[in-house]
C-alpha cells in the first residue's frame, strides 16, 4: 500500500513537469512568431517609406532651364520670358519649342509680341492658340495648355510651277530627261515631250538638276532665287556632251532692265571689236586664203606667222571634224581637231586647228544635235594662239553651223 502511494505520488509529478515544459515551448513559440511578424512588419513599412520619398523625388525634379536659340527662325520670334523650357527642333525649315510652368497671362503676353514681329496675315485665334505668317511668308502657331505653351515656326515655302519641254532629236542622244530639284527627284520627261512640275520651295535659291535616264554624267542645271510664287520654264536640248538648257521663264520689269543695261556695254565692245577687226574669211583677207591653201600642214613658220599677226581676230571658213577625243578623264568634255574642206581620211587642207577642253554647250552648234569626226561644219572661231604640241592653231569657238 505504503509503495502504491509513492508510485502515484511521482506519476503526478511527471504528469506536472510534462504540462509546465508544454506551456513553456509554446509561449515561447508564441514569442518568436510574433518577434518575427513584427519584423516583417517593420520592413514592409520601412520599403513602402522609401517608395513613396523615391516617388516624390520623381515628380518634384525642376524643369530644364531655358537656353533661347540664335539661329535664324529664332530669330524672327520674340524670346518667350520664360524660366524653363527646351528647343525640341532647330533645323533650317522648322522651329518647335515647349515652354514650361507658363501662365495664361503669359500666354497672351506671348501673343501680344508675336503680333508686333509682324506675325499677322491670314491671323487665326483663339483662346489657347495663335496662328499667322508674317510678310516673308514664315508661319508660326503657338498653342496653350496645362500651363505649357508649344511654339512652332516654319520657314516660308512658296508654290512653284516648272514647265519643261525636250527637243525632238532625229537621230542621236534621243534619250528621256530625269528632273530633280536641290536633289530631290521629282519626274521624269519623255524624249520629245514636255511636263510642268508643281513643288512647294523655301525661300532662297535652288538647283534644277536636267539628267539623261540612260547616262549619269550627262547633265545640264539651272539656278533659281524663290522668294515668292512663280512660274519657270526651260527649253531642254539633248546632245552627245549634255543638257543644253534655255531658260525661257517670264522676267520682271526690273529684271529685263538690268539685263538691258547688262548687255548695252558688252554689244558696243562686240560691234568696236568687229569694226576694228571684222572676220576673217577667205574672200576678204588674202593672208588667210593663202594659209588655207597651203599643202603642207606642218609649215609652223607660216602658220606661226599668221597667228601672231591676227591673234584674237575673229576667223571663219568651211571646216571639218577631222579627229575628237575626250578631255583628260571627263566623259563630256572634248579636244576637238578640225581641218579646212569637206571632211576626207586621206587628205588635210590647210592647217589645223583646235578646241580645247570644249562641252556640247561652249562650241554653239547649230543645225546638228552632235559633233563627231567627220562632219562638216562652218566654223567661226577666235584665234587664240599656236600649239607646239600639236602643231595646230587654238581657236576659241564662237559657232558652229552644220552644213
Amino acid at each position: 500500500m505504503k509503495y502504491k502511494r509513492i508510485a502515484l505520488i511521482v506519476i503526478v509529478i511527471s504528469l506536472i513537469i510534462t504540462f509546465v515544459g508544454c506551456s513553456s515551448a509554446n509561449k515561447d513559440s508564441s514569442l518568436e512568431s510574433s518577434s518575427s511578424s513584427n519584423q516583417e512588419s517593420s520592413f514592409v513599412a520601412s520599403t513602402t517609406k522609401e517608395t513613396t520619398k523615391t516617388t516624390t523625388e520623381a515628380t518634384t525634379t525642376a524643369p530644364t532651364p531655358l537656353t533661347w536659340s540664335k539661329s535664324k527662325l529664332a530669330s524672327l520670334l520674340p524670346k518667350p520670358n520664360a524660366k524653363y523650357g527646351e528647343i525640341i527642333s532647330d533645323e533650317d525649315e522648322y522651329f518647335i519649342a515647349e515652354i514650361y510652368q507658363f501662365s495664361s497671362n503669359d500666354f497672351q503676353s506671348y501673343e501680344k509680341a508675336c503680333i508686333e514681329k509682324g506675325f499677322t496675315v491670314d491671323a487665326e485665334k483663339q483662346d489657347d492658340s495663335y496662328y499667322a505668317k508674317n510678310k516673308g511668308g514664315e508661319t508660326l502657331t503657338i498653342i496653350y495648355e496645362n500651363n505649357q505653351m508649344t511654339i512652332e515656326l516654319e520657314s516660308a515655302k512658296y508654290d512653284v510651277e516648272i514647265e519643261a519641254s525636250c527637243d525632238e532629236n532625229l537621230i542621236f542622244s534621243k534619250y528621256d530627261i530625269e528632273v530633280y530639284i536641290d536633289d530631290n527627284w521629282i519626274g521624269k520627261i519623255d524624249h520629245g515631250d514636255s511636263k510642268t512640275f508643281s513643288e512647294p520651295l523655301k525661300k532662297g535659291t535652288h538647283t534644277i538638276l536636267f539628267k539623261s535616264s540612260e547616262d549619269s554624267d550627262l547633265t545640264g542645271t539651272a539656278e533659281v532665287n524663290i522668294n515668292s510664287s512663280t512660274k519657270l520654264k526651260y527649253e531642254l536640248h539633248c546632245t552627245m556632251f549634255g543638257i543644253e538648257v534655255t531658260d525661257k521663264s517670264e522676267k520682271t520689269t526690273s529684271e529685263q532692265e538690268t539685263k538691258a543695261s547688262e548687255a548695252k556695254p558688252k554689244e558696243s565692245s562686240k560691234a568696236e571689236s568687229n569694226s576694228e577687226q571684222g572676220t576673217l574669211t577667205i574672200d576678204n583677207n588674202a593672208d588667210f586664203a593663202s594659209l588655207m591653201s597651203m599643202e603642207n600642214s606642218t609649215d609652223t613658220a607660216k602658220i606661226k606667222s599668221f597667228v601672231n599677226s591676227h591673234k584674237k581676230a575673229t576667223i571663219r571658213f568651211d571646216g571639218c571634224i577631222a579627229f575628237m577625243m575626250p578631255h583628260d578623264s571627263y566623259k563630256t568634255r572634248f579636244d576637238v581637231c578640225m581641218a579646212g574642206g569637206n571632211y576626207d581620211a586621206d587628205k588635210v587642207y590647210g592647217p589645223l586647228f583646235s578646241f580645247e577642253d570644249v562641252n556640247f554647250s561652249d562650241m554653239h552648234v547649230s543645225g546638228t544635235d552632235t559633233v563627231t569626226q567627220g562632219m562638216n561644219f562652218t566654223i567661226t572661231a577666235k584665234i587664240e594662239g599656236f600649239s607646239d604640241a600639236g602643231n595646230c592653231i587654238v581657236l576659241e569657238p564662237v559657232k558652229l553651223k552644220s552644213r
